[in-house]
């Protein structure tokens, strides 16, 4: 990306706007948002679809 903005409350982060390298911005709004939360481990885990090469694992 060209530039990352990202817009702060008291809360913490509520928006973010990417530009990339041809002038088109993408907003994304973040509404509520719950942090320090527990998060299960197997939302981590990724298994490649069959016939992919996996380099570096």
């Amino acid at each position: 990306f060209e530039a990352v903005f990202m817009g702060l409350n008291k809360t913490g982060l509520v928006a973010m706007e990417l530009r990339d390298n041809f002038g088109q911005a993408t907003q994304i709004k973040f509404s509520a948002s719950v942090v320090n939360q527990p998060v299960d481990e197997s939302l981590f885990q990724f298994s490649p679809p069959e016939g992919v090469d996996v380099v570096g694992q």
